[in-house]
């Protein structure tokens, strides 16, 4: 909830136009599905609000808290994403996501979509290019146009789930999908129209 937030800026485009509460960056414009938040210390983007059920989405990757017992290591933004695609399969039972950019302001997204099928959200790995053994999930994914994507999140009977992240975290997952596809054997490296890839959890 945007009440329990303090320093927080929002904004339907750019740090420049950021204001301090939604309702101002809101003003006199058609709402977006969601807008940017920045941080008012360091101006970095730290997350989304989504302004149809008024709530704060901050990137775990984006921001550092501080905790009597701190931790070593922050999780990346490819992680935060397997966690989430868990977190939709317990939520709703659909292992199909679509990860889209939010909307910059020129209206367009700067990168296309990622279409994400779970095959299996519990895989373990190993590879002399890694140290040890590796945790993961192994997903189908295909890139998409905008348009694709509307369609598969209106439909009903399709049941994919909808995930708005920043155009580097999509395309760094897309990056880390298309490397992992050499750790699997070389007949498992697609089927049919998708690429097979592996999501380090």
């Amino acid at each position: 909830d945007e009440t329990n937030c303090q320093n927080l800026l929002f904004s339907m485009s750019t740090l420049a136009k950021a204001a301090r509460n939604s309702s101002d960056a809101l003003a006199d414009a058609v709402p977006p599905k969601f807008l940017h938040i920045f941080c008012g210390e360091c101006k970095a983007e730290i997350g989304l609000y989504n302004v149809k059920i008024g709530s704060v989405t901050l990137f775990k990757w984006q921001v550092k808290c501080n905790t009597t017992v701190p931790t070593n290591r922050v999780p990346s933004g490819p992680e935060c994403l397997a966690a989430s695609l868990v977190a939709n399969i317990s939520r709703s039972g659909s292992s199909k996501s679509l990860i889209s950019a939010h909307a910059f302001e020129n209206g367009e997204n700067r990168t296309t979509p990622l279409y994400l099928w779970v095959l299996n959200p519990n895989v373990v790995y190993s590879s002399s290019s890694v140290q040890g053994k590796k945790t993961a999930m192994k997903v189908l994914y295909q890139q998409i146009t905008a348009e694709e994507g509307d369609k598969l999140t209106d439909s009903i009977v399709l049941d994919v789930q909808d995930l708005s992240l920043p155009t580097a975290t999509i395309q760094l997952s897309r990056e880390i999908l298309k490397s992992s596809n050499r750790f699997l054997p070389e007949k498992e490296r697609s089927f049919k129209e998708w690429e097979v890839g592996l999501l380090d959890r």
